[in-house]
């Protein structure tokens, strides 16, 4: 057997703090309140005015957005007036994985947002499998990967969830395929985890950031296009995708040893 992997991260993708937090405290998401209470923690801000998306490019390339160059999802091409799509090929930063595998580290990324496909790398990536508004039709390194990975477990039943909010009963369609793409996410990566002894572990759910932009008003009694029979009908799917996050880092968290760094 493999041993755990030394380094574990684990994101949820515009997850509401407050909402975490409140639900780890009525019990409703045991793990992260296990986390939670088991080391530190702490609030982070972004800065004013930037795009969230800017963020996850600061995470992996540990810079700013003056030096990696992602401010929005859509930017001013430098020299002309032109509005295009920003996408992760035109992140100015590598990743720091890049790094650790150069040093000879083995490395696991699974679905980190907005991040570009590294080849070559020693170890295994996964880009766009499941993530919020993907950039790039699901790949891999290996290249072979990602086909062998959706042969066994599934496509994500869609790439951005605005998709989803076309169709009839948008609502409990985008529920129902979040939390089969949840635990889908939770299988691939127990199956990647067992397969080497990882010095770095990296994945992200994207499921939380798709949930909160298109079912808030659900959730939320005050939203101007609540309705109270919708709710009282499918109940609240923010929750329902929050607990089944935590019950999927649950069982990521089973894999890591004491002596790895979650």
């Amino acid at each position: 057997m493999n041993a755990p992997p030394k380094v574990l991260f684990i994101g949820l993708d515009a997850a509401s703090p407050h909402l975490v937090l409140d639900w780890a405290r009525k019990g409703l998401m045991p793990n992260l309140r296990s986390l939670q209470e088991s080391g530190s923690w702490g609030f982070t801000k972004n800065a004013p005015g930037i795009y969230t998306g800017s963020l996850w490019p600061s995470v992996f390339t540990g810079t700013t957005p003056g030096r990696h160059g992602c401010y929005y999802n859509e930017q001013i091409r430098p020299g002309t007036y032109d509005v295009a799509d920003f996408l992760g090929t035109e992140i100015r930063k590598e990743p720091f994985w890049n790094a650790l595998s150069r040093a000879g580290k083995r490395v696991c990324i699974f679905d980190i947002p907005k991040t570009p496909l590294s080849r070559e790398l020693n170890g295994l990536q996964i880009v766009d499998w499941g993530t919020h508004d993907a950039d790039y039709l699901p790949c891999s390194w290996p290249t072979t990967l990602i086909d062998e990975l959706q042969t066994k477990y599934g496509a994500s039943p869609f790439r951005r969830c605005d998709w989803v909010m076309q169709k009839s009963d948008p609502e409990r369609t985008l529920r129902r395929d979040l939390l089969w793409r949840v635990e889908a996410k939770a299988n691939i990566a127990e199956e990647l985890l067992k397969r080497d002894s990882w010095d770095v572990f990296m994945m992200a759910w994207g499921e939380s950031h798709c949930v909160g932009h298109q079912c808030w008003h659900v959730h939320d009694a005050s939203h101007p296009k609540h309705s109270p029979e919708l709710r009282r009908e499918m109940g609240d799917p923010i929750q329902d995708v929050y607990v089944a996050l935590d019950q999927a880092v649950g069982r990521v968290l089973r894999h890591a040893g004491p002596e790895t760094v979650v």
